[in-house]
Protein backbone atom coordinates (compact mmCIF):
# COMPACT_ATOMS: atom_id res chain seq x y z
CA UNK A 1 0.00 0.00 0.00
CA UNK A 2 1.56 3.35 -1.18
CA UNK A 3 0.99 7.20 0.21
CA UNK A 4 -1.63 9.28 -1.17
CA UNK A 5 1.12 11.67 -2.68
CA UNK A 6 -1.21 13.77 -3.80
CA UNK A 7 -2.73 15.02 -0.48
CA UNK A 8 -1.20 18.30 0.45
CA UNK A 9 0.33 16.69 3.60
CA UNK A 10 1.87 14.03 1.53
CA UNK A 11 3.43 16.10 -0.59
CA UNK A 12 4.51 18.64 2.00
CA UNK A 13 5.66 15.74 4.50
CA UNK A 14 7.95 14.14 1.48
CA UNK A 15 9.96 17.84 0.28
CA UNK A 16 10.32 18.46 4.15
CA UNK A 17 12.01 14.34 4.46
CA UNK A 18 14.15 15.38 1.32
CA UNK A 19 15.41 18.87 2.61
CA UNK A 20 16.15 17.30 5.85
CA UNK A 21 18.37 15.12 4.52
CA UNK A 22 20.23 17.21 2.34
CA UNK A 23 20.87 19.61 5.30
CA UNK A 24 21.73 16.30 7.61
CA UNK A 25 24.35 15.09 5.11
CA UNK A 26 25.91 18.15 4.86
CA UNK A 27 26.38 18.81 8.49
CA UNK A 28 27.71 15.39 8.17
CA UNK A 29 30.80 16.08 5.96
CA UNK A 30 31.59 19.34 7.32
CA UNK A 31 31.84 17.87 10.89
CA UNK A 32 33.67 15.10 9.52
CA UNK A 33 35.88 16.92 6.94
CA UNK A 34 36.11 20.00 9.59
CA UNK A 35 35.92 21.97 6.45
CA UNK A 36 32.99 24.42 5.45
CA UNK A 37 33.80 24.32 1.85
CA UNK A 38 33.96 20.51 0.53
CA UNK A 39 33.06 21.32 -3.15
CA UNK A 40 32.54 24.46 -5.57
CA UNK A 41 29.07 24.87 -4.83
CA UNK A 42 29.26 25.26 -1.13
CA UNK A 43 30.69 28.54 -1.41
CA UNK A 44 32.00 29.93 -4.68
CA UNK A 45 33.01 32.86 -3.69
CA UNK A 46 34.30 31.21 -0.24
CA UNK A 47 36.57 28.76 -2.93
CA UNK A 48 37.97 31.16 -4.87
CA UNK A 49 39.55 33.53 -2.00
CA UNK A 50 40.64 30.15 -0.63
CA UNK A 51 42.64 29.33 -3.15
CA UNK A 52 43.77 32.92 -3.53
CA UNK A 53 45.25 32.56 0.11
CA UNK A 54 46.84 29.17 -0.38
CA UNK A 55 48.78 30.43 -2.96
CA UNK A 56 50.15 33.02 -0.83
CA UNK A 57 50.77 30.82 2.05
CA UNK A 58 52.89 28.30 -0.42
CA UNK A 59 54.76 31.50 -1.60
CA UNK A 60 55.14 32.56 2.05
CA UNK A 61 56.44 29.21 3.20
CA UNK A 62 58.94 28.89 0.63
CA UNK A 63 60.23 32.16 1.46
CA UNK A 64 60.32 30.68 4.93
CA UNK A 65 62.09 28.07 4.14
CA UNK A 66 64.65 29.81 2.16
CA UNK A 67 65.53 32.35 4.94
CA UNK A 68 65.82 29.84 7.26
CA UNK A 69 68.59 27.49 4.98
CA UNK A 70 70.53 30.90 4.44
CA UNK A 71 70.40 31.00 8.64
CA UNK A 72 71.70 27.86 9.00
CA UNK A 73 74.36 28.07 6.47
CA UNK A 74 75.94 31.40 7.82
CA UNK A 75 75.60 29.89 11.31
CA UNK A 76 77.42 26.98 10.27
CA UNK A 77 80.00 29.54 8.75
CA UNK A 78 80.17 31.85 11.72
CA UNK A 79 80.95 28.37 13.49
CA UNK A 80 83.93 27.52 12.04
CA UNK A 81 84.91 30.91 12.20
CA UNK A 82 84.44 31.03 16.04
CA UNK A 83 86.43 27.86 15.90
CA UNK A 84 89.40 29.69 13.93
CA UNK A 85 89.19 32.65 16.59
CA UNK A 86 90.06 30.38 19.43
CA UNK A 87 93.02 28.62 17.41
CA UNK A 88 94.57 32.32 16.79
CA UNK A 89 93.87 33.29 20.08
CA UNK A 90 96.58 30.60 20.88
CA UNK A 91 98.69 31.12 18.46
CA UNK A 92 99.34 34.69 19.49
CA UNK A 93 99.88 33.08 23.08
CA UNK A 94 102.68 30.71 21.35
CA UNK A 95 103.87 33.89 18.90
CA UNK A 96 104.67 35.74 22.34
CA UNK A 97 106.32 33.05 24.14
CA UNK A 98 109.08 32.56 21.55
CA UNK A 99 109.64 36.36 21.12
CA UNK A 100 110.61 36.09 24.57
CA UNK A 101 114.68 35.85 24.52
CA UNK A 102 115.00 34.55 27.42
CA UNK A 103 113.39 31.48 29.49
CA UNK A 104 112.60 28.99 26.86
CA UNK A 105 115.40 26.66 25.52
CA UNK A 106 115.13 26.04 22.09
CA UNK A 107 113.63 22.60 22.15
CA UNK A 108 110.89 24.38 24.25
CA UNK A 109 110.41 27.54 20.83
CA UNK A 110 110.86 24.51 18.33
CA UNK A 111 108.00 22.72 19.93
CA UNK A 112 106.13 25.85 20.14
CA UNK A 113 106.79 26.49 16.57
CA UNK A 114 105.45 23.17 15.87
CA UNK A 115 102.16 23.93 18.04
CA UNK A 116 101.44 27.22 16.10
CA UNK A 117 102.17 24.82 12.70
CA UNK A 118 99.33 22.53 13.62
CA UNK A 119 97.04 25.54 14.32
CA UNK A 120 97.87 26.95 10.78
CA UNK A 121 96.98 23.83 9.50
CA UNK A 122 93.70 23.42 11.58
CA UNK A 123 92.89 26.56 10.20
CA UNK A 124 93.18 25.52 6.27
CA UNK A 125 91.68 22.27 6.86
CA UNK A 126 88.78 24.66 8.43
CA UNK A 127 88.70 27.08 5.46
CA UNK A 128 88.79 24.31 2.94
CA UNK A 129 86.47 21.72 4.59
CA UNK A 130 83.48 23.62 6.34
CA UNK A 131 80.80 22.70 3.79
CA UNK A 132 76.82 22.60 3.50
CA UNK A 133 75.58 20.27 1.39
CA UNK A 134 78.39 19.24 -0.18
CA UNK A 135 79.56 23.25 -1.21
CA UNK A 136 82.71 24.80 0.29
CA UNK A 137 81.43 28.26 2.33
CA UNK A 138 84.92 29.61 3.73
CA UNK A 139 87.25 29.16 0.57
CA UNK A 140 86.11 32.84 -0.81
CA UNK A 141 83.37 31.27 -3.07
CA UNK A 142 80.15 31.15 -1.17
CA UNK A 143 77.69 33.64 -1.33
CA UNK A 144 74.16 33.54 1.27
CA UNK A 145 71.44 34.82 -0.55
CA UNK A 146 67.44 35.23 0.98
CA UNK A 147 64.89 37.53 0.38
CA UNK A 148 66.76 40.23 -1.56
CA UNK A 149 69.85 40.29 0.67
CA UNK A 150 73.39 38.71 0.23
CA UNK A 151 76.37 38.00 2.56
CA UNK A 152 79.77 37.10 0.33
CA UNK A 153 80.79 34.32 2.68
CA UNK A 154 85.23 35.36 3.10
CA UNK A 155 88.09 33.22 2.39
CA UNK A 156 90.06 32.13 5.47
CA UNK A 157 92.92 30.45 4.35
CA UNK A 158 96.14 31.40 6.44
CA UNK A 159 97.40 32.92 3.47
CA UNK A 160 94.79 35.10 3.12
CA UNK A 161 94.55 36.30 6.97
CA UNK A 162 96.46 38.75 8.70
CA UNK A 163 97.34 40.49 5.88
CA UNK A 164 100.17 43.56 6.76
CA UNK A 165 102.71 45.67 4.79
CA UNK A 166 105.86 46.22 7.00
CA UNK A 167 108.74 48.09 5.25
CA UNK A 168 107.22 47.78 1.97
CA UNK A 169 107.06 43.94 2.12
CA UNK A 170 103.77 42.11 2.19
CA UNK A 171 102.76 39.74 5.32
CA UNK A 172 100.35 37.04 6.33
CA UNK A 173 99.44 34.79 8.86
CA UNK A 174 100.93 31.87 6.07
CA UNK A 175 104.42 33.52 7.01
CA UNK A 176 104.81 32.30 10.63
CA UNK A 177 104.75 29.17 9.55
CA UNK A 178 107.90 26.60 9.87
CA UNK A 179 110.11 28.12 7.03
CA UNK A 180 108.08 31.23 6.48
CA UNK A 181 109.51 34.72 6.69
CA UNK A 182 107.95 35.04 9.70
CA UNK A 183 109.19 31.78 11.51
CA UNK A 184 109.43 32.26 15.39
CA UNK A 185 112.35 29.92 15.40
CA UNK A 186 114.21 31.96 13.51
CA UNK A 187 116.65 34.14 15.26
CA UNK A 188 115.70 36.89 12.14
CA UNK A 189 112.35 36.91 12.21
CA UNK A 190 111.41 40.74 13.42
CA UNK A 191 108.94 39.38 16.59
CA UNK A 192 106.42 42.43 16.06
CA UNK A 193 106.38 41.90 12.90
CA UNK A 194 104.86 37.90 13.85
CA UNK A 195 102.80 39.70 16.86
CA UNK A 196 101.60 42.67 14.07
CA UNK A 197 100.64 39.89 11.79
CA UNK A 198 98.93 37.62 14.32
CA UNK A 199 96.64 40.43 15.98
CA UNK A 200 95.57 41.73 12.22
CA UNK A 201 94.60 38.18 12.13
CA UNK A 202 92.25 37.74 14.85
CA UNK A 203 91.03 41.26 13.89
CA UNK A 204 89.92 39.96 10.00
CA UNK A 205 88.25 36.67 11.61
CA UNK A 206 85.99 39.24 14.52
CA UNK A 207 85.11 41.60 11.59
CA UNK A 208 84.21 38.41 9.12
CA UNK A 209 82.18 36.73 12.17
CA UNK A 210 80.77 40.47 12.94
CA UNK A 211 79.71 40.60 9.42
CA UNK A 212 77.99 37.39 9.01
CA UNK A 213 76.46 38.23 12.48
CA UNK A 214 74.84 41.08 11.40
CA UNK A 215 73.15 39.45 8.68
CA UNK A 216 71.33 36.95 10.21
CA UNK A 217 70.33 39.47 13.22
CA UNK A 218 69.70 42.43 10.94
CA UNK A 219 68.57 41.16 7.72
CA UNK A 220 67.13 37.43 8.06
CA UNK A 221 66.03 37.05 11.50
CA UNK A 222 63.48 40.24 11.09
CA UNK A 223 62.86 38.63 7.32
CA UNK A 224 61.57 35.53 9.26
CA UNK A 225 59.72 37.41 12.06
CA UNK A 226 57.70 39.00 9.49
CA UNK A 227 57.14 36.18 7.55
CA UNK A 228 55.69 34.37 10.44
CA UNK A 229 53.62 37.20 11.42
CA UNK A 230 52.13 36.94 7.67
CA UNK A 231 52.01 33.59 7.66
CA UNK A 232 49.71 33.61 10.73
CA UNK A 233 47.60 36.17 9.76
CA UNK A 234 47.37 34.27 6.21
CA UNK A 235 46.12 30.87 7.95
CA UNK A 236 43.78 32.63 10.20
CA UNK A 237 41.81 33.75 6.82
CA UNK A 238 42.10 30.54 5.31
CA UNK A 239 40.51 29.28 8.59
CA UNK A 240 37.97 31.69 8.69
CA UNK A 241 37.01 31.07 5.31
CA UNK A 242 36.96 27.10 4.43
CA UNK A 243 36.59 25.76 8.20
CA UNK A 244 33.50 24.48 9.85
CA UNK A 245 31.80 26.10 12.95
CA UNK A 246 31.78 22.57 14.67
CA UNK A 247 29.02 24.41 17.46
CA UNK A 248 26.86 25.25 14.39
CA UNK A 249 27.37 22.42 12.21
CA UNK A 250 26.16 20.09 15.33
CA UNK A 251 23.37 22.21 16.16
CA UNK A 252 22.45 21.96 12.11
CA UNK A 253 22.83 18.13 12.35
CA UNK A 254 20.69 17.92 15.86
CA UNK A 255 17.75 19.93 14.20
CA UNK A 256 18.17 17.79 10.73
CA UNK A 257 17.65 14.80 12.62
CA UNK A 258 14.83 16.03 14.95
CA UNK A 259 12.92 17.44 12.12
CA UNK A 260 13.55 14.01 9.51
CA UNK A 261 12.25 12.19 12.29
CA UNK A 262 9.24 14.17 12.55
CA UNK A 263 8.76 14.04 9.59
CA UNK A 264 8.75 10.24 9.16
CA UNK A 265 6.72 10.15 11.81
CA UNK A 266 4.46 12.18 9.54
CA UNK A 267 4.61 10.40 6.81
CA UNK A 268 4.16 6.82 9.25
CA UNK A 269 0.93 8.63 10.14
CA UNK A 270 -0.07 9.19 6.71
CA UNK A 271 0.26 5.18 5.43
CA UNK A 272 -1.73 4.08 8.69
CA UNK A 273 -4.41 6.65 7.55
CA UNK A 274 -4.21 5.25 3.92
CA UNK A 275 -4.41 1.67 5.38
CA UNK A 276 -7.29 2.18 7.75
CA UNK A 277 -9.38 3.85 5.00
CA UNK A 278 -7.96 1.21 2.16
CA UNK A 279 -9.28 -1.31 4.90
CA UNK A 280 -12.87 0.42 5.77
CA UNK A 281 -13.33 0.61 1.72
CA UNK A 282 -12.81 -3.32 1.61
CA UNK A 283 -15.00 -4.09 4.82
CA UNK A 284 -18.09 -2.17 2.91
CA UNK A 285 -17.53 -3.52 -0.05
CA UNK A 286 -17.85 -7.04 1.35
CA UNK A 287 -21.28 -5.71 3.71
CA UNK A 288 -23.00 -4.55 -0.01
CA UNK A 289 -21.82 -7.69 -1.53
CA UNK A 290 -23.53 -9.41 1.40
Amino acid sequence: MSIDFNSIIGLMSMRGLQTQQTLLAQANKRLATGLRINSASDDPAGLIAAASLHSSLAELDAESQTNERALVVTSIADGAMGQISDLLDQAKGLVAANASTGGLSDEERSANQVEIDAIMSSVDRLAQNTTFAGKPLLDGTATVSASGNSLSLPNVASDQLGKVTVDGVDYSLADIESGGSLDTTSTSTDSSTSSQVISAAIEDVATMRGTAGAFMQDQIQPRLDQLSAARELLVSSVSMIEDSDVAMDVSAQTRAQLLAAATTNALSYQLMKSLQSTSLMKAAHLDVRA
